[in-house]
């Protein structure tokens, strides 16, 4: 006889599931280990909650997390709840931060040694020393690296890190754009 598979209990167990992102296996493995889950002191679960505060703060403060510290993070975890089996592998890391939905983005240095605080004061004085010129007479400039020997994304080979850095100006107004300057090891090309 096959089983409704309709009954409140099931609509309230998928609701569950759907509600924590967590698949049916990972609460068969949970029940299973019910007693040692029940066990585990309250000062360890609240050392867990202290250490996902300091995970927070930490992005906040802009420190670098990566799938390394990841990998330490989940070791640590491994002495605490004295699980033997797991190993916090590439693959686990990888799991791990689809699960969670992590990205993996790049950090600029200039922005990231930026002071948040200090940035609103800093708009504001550069405003106040614009506000004494003309749009044509305010430049941009900034620079970009190309890397042009690097092949199709798609590759086993390893990629080379040769680049030239590409420097672009121009007005506020939009109005004149001076012209390109290339940088090939110490050697000043304009373009």
């Amino acid at each position: 006889m096959p089983k409704d598979k309709n009954t409140p209990k099931i609509k309230r167990t998928r609701a569950f599931l759907t509600k924590y992102d967590v698949s049916e296996e990972m609460i068969c493995d949970i029940l299973k280990e019910k007693k040692k889950w029940l066990e585990l002191k309250s000062e360890s679960y609240e050392a867990l909650l202290k250490r996902q505060v300091k995970v927070e703060k930490a992005i906040e403060n802009n420190i670098t997390i990566n799938g390394e510290l990841l990998a330490q993070k989940a070791h640590d975890f491994v002495i605490l709840l004295n699980e033997p089996d797991f190993k916090e592998s590439e693959g686990w890391v990888v799991g791990f931060k689809k699960h969670h939905k992590l990205k993996c983005y790049l950090k600029y240095e200039e922005s990231a040694n930026a002071s948040l605080e200090a940035l609103d004061d800093m708009r504001k004085n550069l405003q106040s020393i614009l506000a004494d010129y003309l749009l044509d007479n305010i430049f941009n400039t900034d620079e970009t690296r190309l890397y042009w020997k690097i092949k199709p994304n798609h590759t086993l080979k390893k990629q080379s890190k040769e680049c030239v850095t590409i420097i672009l100006c121009y007005n506020a107004s939009e109005t004149e754009k001076l012209k390109a300057v290339l940088l090939e090891k110490a050697k000043i090309h304009v373009l």
